[in-house]
């Protein structure tokens, strides 16, 4: 009888002590992640979970004695999620650090967005900029600023503007290669400039652009025609406009103009004597408009040397 029950104690003793390392086991392998357990070739399946209210972390160790620690934020702190640190073995220095923020979205890393935080970033209104490298230029990232001040860059454009600063995608802090945006905050036109290793960009003027509506309202000439023997010629511009014009010989009292093309409306007619011409003392030389028509002109002319000759210039919307 005395042999059964001392056995029956042990038993339940083993069973006590078995329980105790089972709950010990369990509690490392769903809490205690900091203990370095080796869990090598196994599934990382347990819940885990973070002190309300403070901020609490679970670490990853490799076998040089670094980890990367996943750090939870309490409830309080509506601006970050958490955090992943990495720190070497003494637990001293932080290796590397990436905060998440409290939101819904894509995570993407400086490095991966080149120039993120500049794209993200805007200098202090009138902040001044003179005296800056290209290398300087680039090291600032990519910018705006607006500027309400005059001189604080070299060749500012205008006293009034938003300065964009667009550095090449690689190797932005040592490259030489430079792009710069101005746009006037009134009429919010546009200048550019740039530099290279050969040209600083705070020498160069910048560049206005033309807008599309510029450039078909501004005059142009789109067709022309010229005799260099006689000197008539027509002109044809883009807004319609035409100008023609040639040279009156001067044997006739009365001549008629022939114009090249037709005017939509009678023209505007302008008649001159020729410049290198003499004359002896006491001559005359001087013509009447007569009549303008859309296709032609009767001139009177007196010349009484007979040696002049006159030029006629038309002016109008051609037909």
């Amino acid at each position: 009888m005395l042999i059964d029950s001392l056995v029956s104690v042990l038993k339940a003793i083993g069973k006590d002590i078995k329980t105790i390392a089972d709950s010990v086991d369990k509690k490392a392998d769903s809490a205690d992640l900091s203990s370095k357990r080796d869990i090598s070739n196994t599934d990382f399946n347990k819940l885990i979970a973070i002190r309300a209210g403070s901020y609490s972390n679970i670490r990853l160790y490799n076998d040089e004695g670094e980890y990367t620690a996943f750090e939870g934020v309490p409830q309080s702190n509506t601006q970050y999620m958490g955090s992943f640190i990495k720190r070497n073995s003494d637990n001293a220095a932080t290796l590397n650090f990436v905060r998440i923020p409290n939101k819904t979205g894509v995570l993407a890393l400086e490095n991966d967005m080149r120039n993120l935080h500049g794209l993200m970033h805007k200098f202090s209104d009138n902040t001044s900029f003179t005296g800056l490298s290209n290398v300087q230029w680039n090291q600032k990232g990519v910018f705006s600023c607006f500027i309400a001040q005059n001189g604080k860059f070299e060749n500012q454009p205008t006293q009034y503007g938003q300065l964009i600063n667009l550095p090449p995608s690689e190797n932005s802090t040592s490259s030489p290669e430079c792009a710069q945006l101005w746009i006037e905050q009134a009429g919010a036109s546009v200048w550019t400039r740039g530099g290279n290793a050969a040209i600083a960009v705070k020498d160069n003027a910048f560049r206005r652009l033309a807008f599309i509506d510029e450039v078909t309202a501004r005059r142009t000439v789109v067709n022309s025609w010229h005799n260099p023997y006689n000197g008539d010629y027509w002109r044809d511009w883009s807004d319609g406009w035409c100008e023609e014009g040639g040279n009156i010989s001067s044997t006739n009292r009365d001549t008629t103009i022939t114009f090249h093309k037709a005017f939509k409306n009678v023209p505007i007619l302008t008649v001159s004597p020729r410049t290198n011409n003499e004359y002896l003392t006491g001559s005359q030389c001087n013509t009447t408009i007569k009549a303008v028509t859309r296709t032609n002109a009767q001139i009177g002319i007196y010349d009484s040397k007979a040696i002049a000759g006159f030029y006629w210039k038309a002016e109008g919307y051609k037909a």
